[in-house]
């Protein structure tokens, strides 16, 4: 437990400077940095990391992809490119899998590219948040949903939990945790939402707001379960060792994960403002 607390403590110490930076390329270089550790770890877990012809791309796209956010600023043609690139390594690593004389499984191959997708947009979406329409307030709202979700579901669960969310996937997670998680998560986006009005003089939707608590939460929560699965189905407790007594990139970042890619795609949402 004093680790973590270390941990944690040293972590923020890190991210605060790094928010006060975020509309500066030193934000984006330690998305692409995350990014790529966050893939070496992914394919570690898969076992695919010494096949340097099927994962070489991916480590381009984790550092690429935030980079072309920051270039392309709007959704819509960051979305069309990550789309062609997507479909580009998708062929490529199909013709990878077809002549590499059963050297490689399409059901590796699937997973590869499922999971390259996933830790790909992680970082990106959060740089594209900070760039967006009101982007000041939303990419805080990743870290605000995934952490205080995190946080509020562990010590509900600790006090009130009786019944077993999914035992099979991660069995000290209650649905009791979870729901405390939501509702804190709700609890704090609408304090955000107060917060920036005063300090800021924004306008927030509070509706939206406490809807996008609810929906960000529920991710967070699944996000978590993703990367537990994994985890579970490959047989290693941690991705990683970067943070001491929290594990690797993807430990770290698994419910930060989820938030992003969400959040993102509600912001796009012409009718969802919720600033």
């Amino acid at each position: 437990m004093k680790t973590r607390l270390i941990t944690a403590f040293l972590g923020l110490a890190l991210m605060m400077p790094l928010l006060f930076l975020s509309k500066t390329w030193i934000f984006v270089a330690a998305a692409s940095l995350m990014a790529f550790i966050g893939m070496l770890e992914m394919m570690r877990c898969l076992g695919v990391h010494r096949n340097i012809a099927a994962t070489w791309p991916l480590y381009g796209m984790a550092v690429g992809l935030p980079i072309a956010a920051r270039l392309l600023g709007r959704i819509n043609s960051f979305g069309s490119l990550t789309l062609y690139v997507l479909m580009a390594y998708f062929f490529y690593l199909m013709a990878l899998t077809v002549f590499s004389h059963k050297g490689l499984h399409f059901a590796q191959s699937a997973e590869i590219f499922a999971t390259g997708t996933y830790v790909s947009l992680i970082f990106s979406s959060i740089v594209m948040l900070r760039d967006a329409e009101d982007g000041q307030y939303l990419y805080l709202l990743v870290f605000l949903a995934a952490w205080i979700t995190d946080s509020f579901a562990y010590f509900s669960g600790r006090l009130f939990g009786r019944h077993k969310l999914i035992p099979a996937v991660s069995p000290k997670k209650t649905v009791e945790g979870a729901i405390g998680g939501v509702v804190f998560c709700v609890i704090a986006c609408l304090g955000f939402g107060l917060f920036t009005a005063i300090v800021w003089d924004a306008e927030p939707n509070y509706l939206g707001l406490g809807i996008s608590g609810v929906i960000l939460s529920v991710c967070a929560q699944i996000g978590d379960l993703i990367a537990s699965l994994i985890k579970r189905e490959h047989g290693i407790k941690d991705y990683g060792k970067l943070f001491p007594g929290h594990g690797g990139v993807m430990d770290r970042f698994d419910s930060v994960a989820a938030v992003a890619v969400v959040l993102l795609l509600i912001s796009a949402l012409p009718e969802m403002g919720l600033f």
